[in-house]
């Protein structure tokens, strides 16, 4: 074989390479559900917080934890980082900030989701009742049943602005886009 056949070839080979390295990748997701305790009125849920705030997410970043049972290694979490605007219950006037964690997110074409419990989004502006865990992150108590989002002025459990989340909503948390100025008095006076 000629030296010109022979970089032909390679040049083919090489724009295949190319051609079949740049296609997306499949990517793999994983439906979770979720093993969680639901509170039914705001008493309950106060009292299983330590933290009580209203904020907005300003960054995330998603990481593994590596288990010791291989077949659910690793669980895909993700960081939020939630800067503090009102200190509603709890011990964090000094804190600017503060990091919720939750299962789910997609790291390397692996999406974990659990299903009802959909992830916080940058930007979104929300009620937090909070449990702090050893690791000096948080994380939502009741899930879906302590985050209230806030949309011009009003106040909506999560189960009122995501279908999803709908299945967890307690009827007694419903809050059918209360004022914020209602719903933190609503709070006090648990």
């Amino acid at each position: 074989m000629n030296k010109n056949k022979l970089i032909l070839i390679m040049m083919i080979l090489g724009a295949i390479g190319i051609f079949f390295s740049s296609l997306p990748q499949q990517e793999t997701i994983n439906y979770l559900e979720a093993d969680l305790i639901l509170y039914h009125d705001f008493s309950e849920l106060k009292e299983a917080s330590d933290l009580i705030i209203m904020g907005t997410v300003k960054e995330s970043k998603t990481w593994n934890l590596e288990l010791d049972e291989p077949q659910f290694s690793p669980l895909i979490k993700t960081d939020f980082i939630v800067e503090i605007e009102q200190v509603i219950l709890g011990d964090a006037k000094e804190l600017s900030s503060l990091t919720i964690v939750m299962t789910g997110g997609i790291v390397d074409g692996e999406t974990t989701i659990i299903r009802g419990y959909p992830l916080l989004t940058v930007g979104e502006q929300s009620i937090f009742f909070l449990k702090e865990t050893d690791s000096g992150r948080c994380i939502v108590s009741g899930g879906p049943t302590g985050r209230y989002v806030i949309e011009e002025g009003k106040v909506y459990s999560l189960g009122e602005k995501n279908a999803e989340a709908e299945a967890y909503s307690q009827k007694d948390l419903v809050t059918n886009g209360m004022s914020l100025e209602a719903f933190m008095s609503m709070i006090s006076d648990y």
